[in-house]
């Protein structure tokens, strides 16, 4: 079983950083200004913090966005986790509705000890809620948060606990529903495996569930039932907790109303499956039951709220011989049931068309210079999607890839994609999609995050990795029609 947020008895996790070697970006990746041919089109992109420093380095990772009214809040986690001396710190700036950053040294939202990481944020319209997982105690993760105004004041420095009992606690998500901020989070109090927990922030900053609420977790008495007589974490043969699954890496949207959840169930062998529950403001428990989300993605699952339900947005991985991701979407109606069917072997069939609800990255952005992926053979990619959508019935999916030039292993090539998604009729607008930011000769663009303002103003942040000392969060408006 995969350890996710765990520290302490566990080793340190990956950090998420890119280990891609320093160098410059080449070529002018996005237009100065909106490009009126192009469908989709972007401003120039920008640093948001170029002057957040530490001692001479810039270590900005992990980016998080939220709207509210004329300013998006951009929130990251800044510093190392590496093993002598991890010290990293949550931090945010603005963007204003032009593109432009109005915090270039960064706020900082919580400078406690050891390591704050995976931060999230949402908006209640007129402030934002950051939150994110905290090893501030020296033994495991527990969920901290703040408020932050518009104007970027910070209202709870360093946090307050919103769980904080035995075990981890981590990789938040969170949304504005009912009056109150719903935050979810992965909780390792059912170790080894991990449950989905929630609770309940009020406007002036109280945790009304104080010790959070299962919304989905492994049932005790399979637990007891696969644990061993001896309480040995190893079996005969292989691990005791083979048959059972963790829940893990939410995401978290709102309509208003109610707040949607999807996230990864984990069983043996690296199995995952999507899922999607949906949330009552009003007491933190689930609407109605956990429902299964078509697809087999490896990473989290992103959601936003549309017009008559949900969209979600995830990598998906056609089975077979040679298992290669693809971009994909699924739509789910108000209660979280699926609307679509995602296949599981489309492009397995020689002559059979792609599925509308997916993109194939490797053929349209990698291209015929690039081995297809294969798993296990030195090959590599990643997966971190993006959803954003408003009033209009068109969605704005972001993906990330990479790839290496075939017979050339050393040399790397990543990019972020944008592609438009009709929820009416169900399928991908844009083949191929837009390269927003592209990574070339050891240089790393990955981890895309979207927000969207009430007005449709769409904000793209992601990660570009220059070097170890050199990781920047860039952003750039969206104009997609």
């Amino acid at each position: 079983m995969m350890r996710h947020g765990g520290r302490g008895a566990d080793a340190r996790c990956s950090a998420g950083m890119c280990a891609a070697a320093a160098a410059v970006l080449t070529g002018a990746l996005c237009a100065a200004a909106w490009a009126a041919e192009s469908a989709i089109a972007l401003t120039a992109p920008v640093a948001v913090a170029p002057e957040c420093l530490r001692q001479d380095r810039r270590i900005q990772r992990q980016p998080a966005a939220a709207w509210a009214g004329e300013v998006c809040l951009v929130a990251w986690c800044d510093g190392t986790r590496q093993a002598d001396s991890p010290t990293a710190d949550i931090y945010c700036a603005r963007v204003d509705g032009a593109g432009k950053p109005l915090d270039p040294t960064g706020i900082r939202v919580c400078g406690a000890g050891d390591l704050q990481e995976w931060p999230a944020v949402a908006s209640d319209g007129s402030s934002f809620l950051v939150v994110w997982q905290d090893f501030r105690n020296g033994r495991d993760y527990d969920i901290y948060a703040a408020r932050v105004g518009a104007d970027g004041r910070v209202l709870d420095p360093d946090g307050f606990a919103v769980c904080a009992r035995a075990g981890n606690q981590a990789r938040p998500a969170v949304a504005f529903a009912g009056g109150n901020w719903i935050v979810v989070w992965m909780d390792a109090r059912q170790y080894p495996v991990y449950g989905l927990y929630a609770a309940r922030v009020s406007p002036e900053g109280k945790v009304l569930d104080a010790d959070g609420r299962a919304i989905d977790a492994e049932d005790p008495g399979k637990i007891q039932k696969a644990m061993p007589t001896t309480r040995s974490w190893l079996g005969d043969r292989h691990y005791w907790w083979n048959a059972l699954s963790s829940r893990f890496h939410p995401s978290a949207a709102s309509d208003g109303q109610r707040v949607m959840v999807c996230y990864l169930r984990e069983v043996h062998a690296n199995k995952t499956t999507a899922w999607a529950v949906v949330v009552n403001p009003a007491d933190c428990a689930p609407a109605g039951p956990p429902r299964q989300v078509p697809g087999e993605p490896r990473d989290r699952v992103a959601v936003a709220s549309t017009a008559d339900g949900w969209i979600t947005a995830f990598d998906h991985w056609i089975s077979g011989w040679s298992p290669t991701p693809r971009l994909a979407a699924c739509r789910l109606d108000a209660a979280g049931a699926p609307r679509d069917a995602v296949p599981n072997r489309t492009d397995d069939k020689p002559g059979e068309p792609q599925s509308p609800l997916m993109l194939d990255l490797q053929k349209l952005i990698a291209g015929a210079g690039a081995g297809e992926y294969q798993q296990g053979k030195g090959h590599f990619t990643f997966w971190q999607s993006a959803v954003a959508c408003g009033p209009s019935p068109t969605a704005l999916v972001a993906g990330e890839y990479g790839w290496r030039t075939k017979g050339k292993p050393a040399d790397l090539h990543f990019a972020i994609v944008l592609a438009r998604f009709d929820c009416v009729a169900g399928r991908f607008i844009d083949e191929p999609p837009t390269v927003a930011a592209r990574g070339d000769d050891g240089v790393c663009v990955r981890h895309p995050a979207l927000a969207r303002s009430a007005d449709r103003r769409t904000l793209l942040v992601y990660e570009k990795d220059a070097g170890v000392d050199r990781l920047t969060i860039e952003s750039a408006l969206v104009n997609a029609r």
